[in-house]
């Protein structure tokens, strides 16, 4: 501010220079707001100024941020030998587990390569492991339980395909279940008197057939054998396959034709029984009592089984016969 007394410069309430007291500056007055009034239509100034002709006018260029993105990684692939066990292992669920073995080794090896090269496929791997064990171990058990059948099937050629090794380790497993045991039950568990006779066999701890002079005396014992009995649709399965060679090549044609001839004699109720010394096949039955009606294969001799239990009803029952086919039929 300017002294109006000797014209100089000076800030405060005294002149610096002169010591003359400055005036006092005014104050801006305040501007009261007023409400506007109806009808009132505000002046919007534009976003920016018109140029001055006489100035070059350069145009600000906008900017944008770029977007933060995650870096690309490359996708890792899984371990081909994981992939290629499980894989394996899967189809060995369909195909009676002939390529589980292969996939048990691929996926073994997937795992410890997997683990090595720190590449996905582990779970893969783990996966094969479990399924192909499970078939492998089924099948081993499997293959104990019936080595018996599968080895003279081999003997007598009987095996041509994989499909012939699972039926015999299909009857094998049959035998097993309650319905086979009770038929076994049946025969197992009677003294078979021939019918006219006094002579009988016992059946005794499942592997010994013992031979009796009478049934009245049980310490007449002259001879014993051990035995192999099979019933029904296994018995059928083991005369035209397994034993065919002892049964002189028996067809199933030709068993069929002596099947027919016999009106009590049917698949279900047929039996096969394998001595040290011979071998047996006819039927059971228990109409009207029941009976076991066995032929040699190899003398055609045939005998008329009844249960010690009935023999007092001998009399009224025929000394039954197995009736085989002529050359003719």
């Amino acid at each position: 501010m300017r002294c109006p007394f000797c014209g100089a410069e000076s800030e405060g309430k005294f002149c610096s220079n002169c010591g003359t007291k400055m005036p006092a500056q005014e104050q801006p007055p305040v501007q009261q707001f007023q409400q506007p009034s109806e009808g009132f239509v505000p002046i919007i100034p534009s976003a920016s100024p018109a140029p001055d002709p006489g100035v070059d006018f350069v145009p600000i260029q906008p900017t944008f941020a770029m977007p933060i993105t995650q870096p690309v990684q490359n996708r890792v692939k899984s371990n081909g030998w994981c992939s290629a066990g499980l894989i394996l292992s899967i189809v060995g669920w369909f195909c009676i587990g002939l390529t589980s073995p292969f996939g048990f080794i691929f996926s073994f090896i997937g795992l410890i390569s997997s683990a090595r090269k720190h590449q996905p496929g582990r779970g893969k791997a783990i996966a094969g492991l479990i399924l192909s064990g499970i078939i492998i171990v089924s099948l081993g058990s499997l293959l104990i339980f019936s080595w018996g059948d599968l080895k003279r099937a081999f003997d007598n050629g009987c095996i041509n395909n994989p499909w012939d090794a699972m039926q015999i380790i299909d009857n094998a497993v049959d035998r097993d279940n309650t319905s086979y045991r009770k038929q076994i039950k049946k025969i197992t568990g009677e003294k078979w008197v021939i019918i006219g006779e006094e002579t009988c066999i016992v059946f005794e701890n499942g592997k010994t057939l013992k031979f009796l002079k009478s049934y009245k005396d049980t310490s007449s014992v002259p001879g014993e054998s051990n035995y192999k009995l099979f019933v029904g649709s296994d018995a059928y399965f083991q005369i035209t396959k397994l034993y065919n060679k002892e049964m002189h090549s028996m067809s199933n044609k030709e068993l069929d034709a002596i099947i027919k001839e016999n009106k009590k004699m049917k698949r279900d109720n047929l039996v096969f029984l394998v001595l040290d010394n011979a071998i047996l096949f006819g039927y059971y039955t228990d109409d009207p009592v029941p009976q076991l009606y066995l032929i040699n294969a190899a003398t055609y001799e045939q005998y008329s089984y009844i249960c010690e239990k009935n023999i007092d009803r001998v009399k009224s029952l025929p000394n039954g016969k197995i009736l085989l086919p002529t050359k003719d039929s």
